[in-house]
């Protein structure tokens, strides 16, 4: 149905400077009427005002509808359109706050104005509706998957863990029902990976999940997902038929941000906060239709206040903002920290290569920051007891860090990485990394002995998990033998052929026993386990790599022969660079860009500084 206002388009009134903000009226009306506003213009300063704050993904700008506001006609996304339909009553108006229509989108120092108040009005909210979009009969599914699973572990003791076999004995569908992919594709939904979505949510007074017209609390998803990890629920998401690997991405990339979500408001809640580079990295995984957002989204949630290097600007492209912030880290002493989540390939022009690139979604899994279980002690400790030496040249955008060069590399293998295009199964995941890890060792018979005098079998495992467990702790004595199991299964995996149980596809046969008598195949697989979750955090999107002096390595992706293996002065974890020579005001200087962090066995604890005289030099890093 059209509006009779069509013909008039919406001219918004000047707010008044300071805490001035708008709320939209949603006036009451039935089913299939036309959504009919108005703008209401009020304050912060206003305590007793009340109205909820709407959280929820602009979705397809292309996708429009048009609502009517005083009278005159004004164009909004579906998305919007759809929440607005569903909140509407039809006995009660509704002040509810949008960013999409409380905001002049097309002034651009309202926006900047309004953006940087809007931790102030989520928080001042009654309550914060958070949309998840229309309901269909996957989220039915899900939410009875949900229903099901909250009915049957809050009668279970805390030590009770339920197994694959036993679901359908304690009222659980099996892996084959479709609740479980309707399950994956609920948390598939845009909002869980948005980024402002996180200041959204933990400043709220009260948070109400909307999904179609159901209303449900925030605290049923998230006993949900902690059950299910819990339980190890997910463990088997990958098996399930017709998922690809796009697909479970997003969906534990949702997963992750609702458990972040949930940490950071009870941090808000116990008057706790974050540095605004620890929150960056910690919801480095979220979505932003303006990558400029991954940095202006948190400023309002951080320990710091917007100060002049930090403040909000749209008319600076994104490079220039990330710039901006990563000088700022400089200036007040966290630069190795910086350089740690910076490296890797950029699609964004004029970046220089010491500045992170918030706009890449990736794990936060850098090596170099990376601490022992008790949260002092660092996994790494490369230069030693040596203190960082690292200076910028805004004008040059140029980062002088001292160091010293440790090697060259000679030989890199192929990243491991998965087609996310097609569905995934475990036999994907275990033919891909066998693939991956045969190539590793043609590289490692080419070595005769090892520079530390260790058994070049033993310095190579090692390196393939970055010598240490998968959840960041020591190697116990005994790890060798999880190594041991780890090629026994890979036997067994070469020698038999996939079967299925019933529950998907197993990447064994279970018929195979193992090369010991006294072991079972599950004994063995279990005694594997450690070794092989060591791999995959370390492994992903890396590559084995040997060197000049005969190391062995994981550096990044786009690491390459001829690139050199540096120590910064101060830093945990060697770093990957590229030499290149330049001639400014034609005298030949050598530069470098920052490839990434990397892992070279045998020197990650000071051994290179240990009897030697340091041959110091400057790396200027552009």
């Amino acid at each position: 149905m059209a509006l009779e206002t069509d013909i008039l388009k919406y001219q918004y009134q000047p707010l008044e400077e300071g805490f001035a903000f708008r709320l939209l009226v949603l006036e009451i009306g039935q089913e299939k009427e036309d959504i009919r506003c108005s703008l209401k213009h009020t304050s912060l300063e206003y305590p007793d005002i009340q109205y909820v704050a709407l959280s929820y993904t602009w979705g397809d700008q292309n996708d429009r509808r048009l609502i009517s506001v005083d009278g005159c006609s004004v164009s909004i996304t579906a998305n919007l359109y759809s929440a607005l339909y569903r909140l509407r009553k039809p006995i009660e108006n509704i002040m509810i706050w949008a960013d999409a229509i409380c905001i002049d989108q097309s002034n651009r120092n309202e926006r900047e104005r309004q953006v940087g108040m809007m931790d102030q009005i989520y928080r001042l909210a009654a309550h914060v509706v958070a949309d998840l979009g229309e309901e269909d009969e996957q989220s039915k599914l899900a939410f009875q998957l949900a229903s099901d699973i909250i009915g049957v572990v809050r009668e279970l003791e805390d030590d009770v863990v339920i197994k694959e076999p036993e679901f359908e004995s304690y009222g659980l569908p099996n892996w084959q029902d479709k609740a479980w992919p309707a399950w994956t594709n609920f948390l598939q939904r845009p909002w869980f990976r948005r980024v402002w979505v996180i200041q959204e949510f933990a400043l709220a007074k009260e948070v109400k999940m909307l999904c179609g017209k159901t209303f449900f609390p925030w605290q049923a998803l998230e006993y949900t997902i902690s059950m299910m990890n819990h339980h190890g629920f997910g463990e088997n998401q990958r098996s399930i038929r017709d998922q690809s690997y796009a697909g479970i991405l997003k969906a534990s990339r949702s997963t992750v941000n609702i458990m972040s979500m949930t940490i950071l408001r009870r941090q808000v809640e116990a008057n706790q906060k974050m540095t605004l580079s620890e929150l960056l990295a910690f919801t480095r995984i979220c979505e932003a239709t303006d990558p400029r957002d991954k940095v202006y989204a948190f400023l309002g949630l951080a320990t710091i206040t917007a100060g002049q290097e930090l403040y909000i600007s749209y008319t600076q492209s994104t490079s220039v903002v990330y710039q901006r912030y990563a000088s700022w880290q400089i200036n007040h002493g966290m630069a190795m920290e910086m350089l740690y989540r910076a490296g890797g390939p950029s699609s964004l022009t004029g970046l220089p290569s010491w500045c992170p690139d918030w706009s890449r979604r990736r794990p936060d899994s850098y090596l170099g920051r990376l601490y022992f279980p008790d949260g002092r002690t660092k996994i790494y400790r490369c230069s030693g007891i040596h203190e960082p030496e690292i200076h910028l040249d805004a004008r040059q955008s140029t980062v002088s860090v001292s160091g010293v060069v440790v090697d060259y590399i000679t030989e890199v293998g192929s990243p491991m990485f998965w087609d996310e295009s097609r569905p995934l199964s475990d036999n994907d995941i275990w033919e891909r990394s066998l693939e991956w890890e045969a190539e590793t060792q043609r590289l490692k018979v080419k070595l005769q002995n090892y520079p530390t005098g260790e058994a070049v079998d033993e310095a190579y495992w090692r390196t393939l998990i970055g010598n240490k467990t998968h959840t960041d702790g020591a190697l116990p004595g005994d790890f060798a033998k999880s190594h041991a199991a780890h090629l026994e299964t890979q036997k067994a995996y070469r020698q038999g052929s996939s079967v299925s149980n019933g529950s998907g596809n197993l990447p064994f046969s279970r018929t195979l026993a193992s090369t010991a008598a006294s072991t079972t195949f599950e004994e063995l697989e279990n005694l594997a386990r450690p070794f092989r979750l060591g791999t995959q955090v370390m492994f992903w999107r890396r590559r084995f790599c040997i060197t000049k002096k005969g190391y062995m390595g994981m550096v990044p992706m786009n690491a390459a022969e001829g690139h050199l293996i540096s120590i910064f002065l101060g830093g945990s974890a060697p770093f990957v660079l590229k030499p290149e020579v330049r001639e400014p005001q034609h005298i030949a200087r050598v530069y470098y860009q920052l490839v990434g962090e990397c892992y070279l066995h045998g020197i990650m604890n000071g051994e290179f500084f240990q009897g030697l005289t340091i041959d110091k030099k400057t790396f200027e890093i552009q």
